[in-house]
C-alpha cells in the first residue's frame, strides 16, 4: 500500500518554501499533486523518495518529473 504525504508537508521534507514547490510545480521541476478530494492533494512517499535520490545523483529535474507523470499513467492502466 503506498503512503500519501499531503503537498503541504513537502517543502519541509526538501528544506524549501511554498511559493518555490508551487513555482518548481508550475515550472515541470517538480510532479503535481494528485487531487484526492477538494481540499487534499498529495504525493506518495515513494515518489518524493525517488525524486529526491535522483536529485542527488545529479540528474534533471524536469526528467525526474516526466518520468514519475509517466509512471503515474502506467499504473493507472494497470488499475483499469
Amino acid at each position: 500500500m503506498q503512503q500519501f504525504m499531503k503537498i503541504s508537508k513537502v517543502p519541509t521534507r526538501l528544506g524549501i518554501s511554498k511559493p518555490s514547490l508551487y513555482r518548481w510545480i508550475k515550472d515541470g521541476k517538480f510532479p503535481p499533486p494528485v487531487q484526492l478530494g477538494h481540499n487534499t492533494s498529495v504525493i506518495t512517499e515513494a515518489e518524493l523518495s525517488q525524486y529526491m535520490q535522483r536529485v542527488m545523483a545529479g540528474e534533471s529535474r524536469e526528467q525526474i518529473t516526466k518520468d514519475i507523470e509517466i509512471g503515474r499513467k502506467d499504473t493507472s492502466l494497470l488499475t483499469q
